[in-house]
C-alpha cells in the first residue's frame, strides 16, 4: 500500500532554526525591525534572547526607546499573549549606532555580544534623507 504523504505534518524549519538561539538585530526600532521583532516574539517563542542595537535619539536612551516601542499598538497582541514582563526578559536594548566605528559599542557590550549572539540580522537603514 502506498503511503499518502499529504497527511504528514511538515516541520516548521524556521521555528526549529531559531529555537534556543540568541539574535542580534540592528534597526529594531525602524519600520521593518519592529515588524520582525513582533513576529519573532509572537510566532517564535523558543528564541532564547534578542539583543537590539538601539541608538540614543533626542535625549532618549536605548532602554527608553525600547519601552516606547513596546507601547506601540503593533505589540498589543504579543503583550496579551506573553505578557510584557516576559517580553522584557527576552529582549535587551544595547546602546550603539551602525554609523559609528565598532557600532559604537562599549567594550563590555561588545564582549557580551561576541560571547552570546548566534544569529545577526541587519535591518538598519539610513535615517539621513
Amino acid at each position: 500500500m502506498e503511503h499518502d504523504k499529504t497527511d504528514e505534518v511538515v516541520p516548521d524549519r524556521v521555528a526549529q532554526t531559531f529555537a534556543g538561539q540568541k539574535i542580534m538585530l540592528t534597526g529594531g526600532t525602524g519600520f521593518l525591525g519592529k515588524v520582525l521583532i513582533e513576529k519573532f516574539l509572537r510566532c517564535l517563542p523558543d528564541i532564547s534572547h534578542i539583543y537590539m542595537l538601539i541608538r540614543s535619539k533626542k535625549g532618549k536612551d536605548c532602554k527608553h526607546r525600547l519601552d516606547e516601542m513596546f507601547n506601540s499598538p503593533l505589540f498589543d497582541k504579543v503583550k496579551t499573549q506573553r505578557g510584557l514582563p516576559e517580553l522584557e526578559k527576552v529582549i535587551t536594548a544595547v546602546n550603539g549606532d551602525v554609523l559609528l566605528p565598532g557600532l559604537g559599542l562599549s567594550p563590555e557590550d561588545r564582549k557580551m555580544l561576541i560571547e552570546n549572539v548566534n544569529i545577526m540580522i541587519h535591518a538598519a537603514a539610513t535615517v539621513r534623507y
